[in-house]
């Protein structure tokens, strides 16, 4: 207990330090002039002007000012007219002038000794003027007011005091009116500038003066010698930290505290607590390491899976898997989306950040449902006892997606039990027809044959699909895939493809019996801005490449052989050329 009592004294001298550190001292009030350096113009005359100058130019004035009070010094404003002056004219009232004697003799008289003497006089004119209005009254005042304050403070803090005091009224009284007494003076120096005034004529006033000024002084030096004494004491105080006597208060407290009988159990309770999370934390981190693993193999095998149906599907994207979460009531993998190699996350709390809601268009999303699919059912290990539904696969995809896709429901029929799919897309349905062993597939239609029910009936999806245009391509697909096909029929398969593209592709510009040829020549003659002129060049070799294998025989011309790898090069263009849905 008397420790703790010392310990709080320590805290509460050291809570006060930090007041003492930032606490304000008191300032020195502005100090007035030396009475030698305000009045030093007094006794300056204007070397370079003769005493027959001097007396010509007050001998002037006199004749033409006798008996009026004049607004300003008389020789301030005769030498003000002189910047006016002009080659004939009088500066002063503009007549002509037939004698100009008496403005030589102006000039002769305000000389830049006159002009600098005369600017000191006004200067220290203006600075009797700012006693006059109270300005030194002011700032000493407020001075003064704010070091009482700060004294008081301080002394309040510390027990140092600060005694010293200054009359504000009697010292500004004093100091106003010894400046009026030096204005007057100063105001006969303005009007004469070449004669000296004699100092017994402000001698007595300038006395006065200093006096003022050594009250300030005084008052100073005693402001700082207290200064002196306040840092002394902050500098005593500084090696204190109150942080730290703070902190051993509080273990000295905390120590009794923890002696106190019902605090004992507490303390048995919490050890017995912090050695089964121990335990238990043995176990997470078991528990998490497999989990880690399990992770790891996970994004190995069915990540790199997905991705790769990705890749085959030109997503342009990937998922990027990352270490599992542990941070949730339940572990989850994380992950996100690399579009351009940028990481896009899942979901977004603000709107308007990239999340895959609004990143990926309907297209990449379906891309995305079916790459996950595929995955799944292609590693299950029951899938040759499994029977696999898709219900209506190619959504929102393009051609050469919707190919895939055939091919991908060509490979599950030969591992599956039995695959349905069902869709309202003829065409796909047809390519899928195509590519799958006839004496593996059945086509049916649900139909309607009373209200209520509905019934499995046969299809004949042949007739029902259009021409085998979407045949054609399927077959250069293919070729490229697993190179299966005759190569010349293929190389002429190409025009057919790229024919029927850029006709339907562009109707208005394209006849619908339109061949390569003639398809190459008005994307030429068409604007530079036309959609497809970026594929002339191709479209020029692959003429050239299947000029032998047109609808009809080149007279003259020799057949070439066809090598697989150079014509699977040109079936990749022509795929390339022709994706999207004409």
């Amino acid at each position: 207990d008397s420790a703790l009592a010392e310990k709080e004294k320590e805290v509460r001298r050291a809570a006060e330090k930090e007041q003492i550190r930032t606490a304000t001292l008191p300032q020195p009030l502005p100090v007035p002039t030396p009475s030698a350096d305000l009045t030093a113009a007094l006794a300056q005359s204007v070397d370079g002007v003769a005493t027959d100058l001097h007396r010509k130019l007050q001998d002037h004035i006199t004749r033409h000012v006798s008996g009026r009070d004049a607004p300003v010094a008389h020789e301030t404003w005769l030498e003000a007219g002189l910047a006016f002056d002009a080659a004939h004219d009088c500066p002063y009232c503009g007549q002509e002038l037939r004698d100009r004697s008496l403005l030589d003799l102006y000039r002769d008289y305000f000389s830049e000794a006159y002009k600098a003497l005369a600017a000191e006089v006004k200067q220290r004119r203006q600075t009797l003027e700012r006693y006059a209005r109270g300005e030194f009254r002011q700032a000493i005042g407020t001075k003064a007011d704010a070091n009482h304050a700060a004294a008081e403070n301080l002394k309040t803090l510390t027990g140092e005091g600060c005694e010293t005091r200054v009359d504000i009224d009697a010292l500004s009284g004093s100091m106003e009116a010894a400046a009026a007494a030096l204005d007057q003076v100063f105001q006969q120096k303005q009007q004469d500038l070449v004669t000296v005034i004699a100092a017994g004529a402000y001698e007595s006033v300038s006395r006065q003066w200093d006096d003022g000024r050594v009250t300030v002084e005084t008052y100073n030096r005693e402001i700082a010698d207290y200064g002196r004494r306040i840092e002394d004491i902050r500098r005593a105080q500084a090696s204190v930290s109150l942080d730290s006597v703070k902190n051993e208060l509080a273990v000295l407290q905390a120590r009794k505290k923890r002696h106190e009988s019902n605090m004992a159990s507490v303390v048995t309770e919490r050890q017995t607590l912090l050695d089964r999370q121990t335990a238990l934390k043995a176990r997470k981190e078991e528990y998490r390491d497999q989990l880690t693993a399990h992770t790891k193999r996970v994004t190995e095998g069915l990540g790199a899976m997905i991705n790769a149906y990705l890749d085959r599907l030109g997503a342009g994207f990937q998922i990027d898997y990352q270490q599992p979460n542990y941070r949730g009531s339940e572990p989850a993998a994380a992950y996100s989306i690399l579009i351009n190699r940028t990481p896009v996350p899942p979901r977004a709390d603000n709107i308007g950040e990239p999340s895959f809601r609004n990143t990926l268009s309907s297209g990449d999303k379906s891309v995305l449902a079916l790459a996950l699919f595929l995955t799944t059912v292609n590693t299950d290990p029951h899938l040759a006892d499994t029977i696999v539904v898709l219900d209506d696969p190619f959504t929102s995809m393009d051609e050469f997606r919707r190919t895939f896709t055939v091919n991908e429901i060509n490979k599950l029929a030969g591992r599956a039990a039995q695959v349905f799919v069902l869709s309202h897309e003829l065409g796909f349905l047809r390519l899928l027809w195509d590519r799958i062993d006839q004496s593996k597939i059945t086509s049916c239609a649900i139909q309607t044959g009373a209200p209520g029910i509905a019934s499995l009936a046969a299809f004949d999806l042949e007739k029902a699909t259009r021409p085998r245009n979407e045949t054609d391509r399927m077959k250069m697909i293919q070729f490229i895939d697993v190179t299966e096909g005759d190569p010349g029929e293929i190389r002429a398969l190409l025009r057919k493809v790229v024919e029927h593209f850029y006709r339907n592709g562009d109707p208005e510009l394209f006849a619908p019996n339109e061949v390569l040829d003639g398809i190459i020549r008005k994307i030429e003659a068409a604007p530079t801005d036309y959609r497809y002129k970026g594929a002339l060049d191709d479209l020029k070799d692959i003429n050239f490449y299947t000029r032998n294998f047109h609808h009809a025989p080149v007279p003259g011309s020799v057949i070439e052989n066809t090598p697989v790898e150079e014509l699977k090069t040109h079936c990749r263009r022509v795929r390339d050329l022709t994706r999207g849905s004409p």
